[in-house]
């Protein structure tokens, strides 16, 4: 119950980042963009950094606020910075005397700028990408409901059990490229990042995780085109223990 009188202003900084605050004063100053009240079951999306104040109107009001995450151009840049540290000519010192010399100083910055630009010509985008949605998918924490009974039934788990993507989970499966190995004997693996951990497995295993993965209810035995008995057991199970998928609830009657 209740209503509640928005005041929403011009932002001081377009599309702020966390770093950037605002005094309360600049604030309450900035322009006014417009303001309504909300009725209860109303909803108002305010784009980042939109400078806003609520008063509850004839008693209490209460609301609840959500926070969109987003990836933003300077999160890329990021991204790449860490990739450049992969280079050792980007962690090579700078010369001894910069502090004191401003033309040292400037010079190595020049030949870092110019090495840099040199070597964004010729990065990985798809690197960059696999990176930043990596990032984005470690951000969501997965919702679980269930997971401790999903967990005990586990020896329950058959041909005939149908297991389905859990709903909510945000995930990224992709086949890392082949580890450093002297010896040239570098193994592609299956990388499915769930939230707040990354699961890896042999990448023999990819047509059968998309499958599993995929939004629709699948039945275990359904995967005899692509795993054995024993090896199918062994993936649904590990799935359901991650969190990726659960066994389907049985429908409701009537």
């Amino acid at each position: 119950t209740g209503t509640k009188h928005w005041v929403v202003r011009e932002p001081t900084v377009e599309r702020p980042l966390a770093r950037h605050t605002t005094d309360h004063d600049t604030a309450g100053s900035q322009q006014v963009r417009f303001e309504v009240d909300l009725q209860p079951g109303d909803v108002l999306y305010l784009p980042r950094g939109f400078v806003h104040s609520a008063a509850a109107q004839q008693g209490t009001s209460l609301h609840l606020t959500l926070g969109v995450l987003a990836t933003t151009v300077h999160d890329v840049l990021h991204q790449l910075v860490d990739l450049a540290g992969e280079e050792a000519a980007f962690r090579r010192d700078l010369p001894a005397r910069w502090p004191f010399d401003d033309d040292a100083a400037a010079g190595a910055v020049k030949d870092v700028v110019a090495e840099l630009v040199d070597w964004l010509g010729r990065v990985d985008v798809a690197d960059v990408v696999a990176r930043a949605r990596d990032r984005f998918v470690a951000n969501r924490s997965p919702l679980l409901e269930g997971q401790l009974l999903e967990i005990a039934g586990l020896g329950e788990v058959d041909d005939d059990t149908v297991v389905v993507r859990r709903a909510g989970i945000v995930g990224s499966l992709a086949l890392d490229p082949p580890l450093a190995d002297p010896s040239g004997n570098g193994e592609t693996r299956l990388s499915l990042v769930l939230g707040d951990r990354r699961v890896v497995m042999p990448a023999s295993l990819e047509p059968a995780v998309r499958r599993l993965t995929d939004g629709s209810p699948h039945r275990v035995g359904d995967l005899s085109d692509l795993l054995d008995h024993g090896s199918r057991l062994v993936l649904v199970r590990r799935l359901i223990r991650e969190g990726a998928v659960r066994t389907r609830p049985p429908a409701a009657d009537g």
